[in-house]
């Protein structure tokens, strides 16, 4: 079996595999089991610290609450396709469909009025002001809110295959290895970065930057306005599906086909939170 879709904070961890949807929790260098579900054909999801959200087919929505064994949703509604990402902030859920249309959900599952684009979605992310920020496969940046939809930069690159934001930048990782670094209220690149030797399948906020982690298992740290990446941190996680941001330690989680992995970049070190066997994974 291969393991489908994952998600990670650095406190959560999410994933399908073998039917069934693990919801974990870390405590320290630990992982513990909080919720563990069988489901068919999940397409997308998505976990912050108190929520997992779930995209099955055909066509349904659900979200589970981080803080209860409880097998039950919170809330669980059809939705009108089964193509789409899922992403969070505290209190809102986003999903930006294949189609292009966006929908934003609240707590309750009450769906609230926002603006879709005109290209299929392939990247989402919600930066700390509360703007979902949508990348396409046509490589445009789009900024989203409850009145409008707006074409915000044409990177002229191959589809967006990662996101994240904060307050001043979006960071955006292209299908032909670059990391582009746009300032929001400028609407321009301030920065490219490229030199990944294979596809970049995550990236993650770090302090003075943001991190990039590959189909092979390379992780870089890169720093504007150096070209260069700061630093390097080769692993053994072959292709990284899930990474978060530095924590306070200078630690981050990162899922691939492996396992979970503790990745401390003050020394460098790999700590396996949870080993997956080669027919498990």
């Amino acid at each position: 079996m291969t393991l489908g879709a994952v998600s990670s904070t650095g406190h959560s961890v999410a994933m399908y595999r073998e039917g069934q949807l693990r919801l974990y929790t870390r405590q320290d260098r630990q992982l513990q089991l909080r919720l563990r579900l069988s489901l068919e054909t999940v397409k997308s999801l998505a976990v912050n610290d108190r929520w997992v959200a779930v995209l099955t087919a055909p066509r349904r929505l659900s979200v589970w609450s981080t803080d209860t064994n409880s097998v039950y949703p919170v809330w669980s509604q059809a939705v009108p396709e089964e193509e789409g990402l899922l992403a969070w902030t505290d209190t809102k859920l986003a999903v930006g469909w294949r189609s292009g249309a966006v929908a934003v959900y609240d707590l309750q599952g009450v769906r609230q009025r926002w603006r879709g684009i005109t290209e299929p979605i392939t990247a989402i992310t919600w930066d700390k002001s509360g703007t979902l920020w949508v990348g396409t496969e046509t490589g445009t940046l789009w900024r989203t809110r409850a009145e409008a939809s707006e074409r915000w930069v044409r990177l002229s690159i191959a589809e967006a295959t990662a996101m994240c934001a904060n307050d001043q930048f979006v960071y955006v990782a292209s299908g032909d290895s670059g990391v582009y670094q746009v300032e929001t209220r400028a609407r321009t690149i301030a920065q490219r970065w490229f030199g990944h030797p294979a596809s970049i399948t995550a990236l993650a906020l770090c302090q003075e930057g943001v991190i990039s982690g590959d189909e092979r298992g390379m992780l870089w740290r890169w720093v504007a306005p150096s070209p260069v990446p700061r630093e390097e941190f080769v692993t053994p996680l072959g292709q990284v599906l899930a990474l978060s941001g530095l924590d306070s330690q200078q630690c981050s989680v990162a899922v691939s086909p492996q396992g979970v992995a503790l990745l401390a970049w003050r020394p460098k070190q790999v700590r396996w939170l949870l080993q997956l066997k080669p027919d498990q994974s």
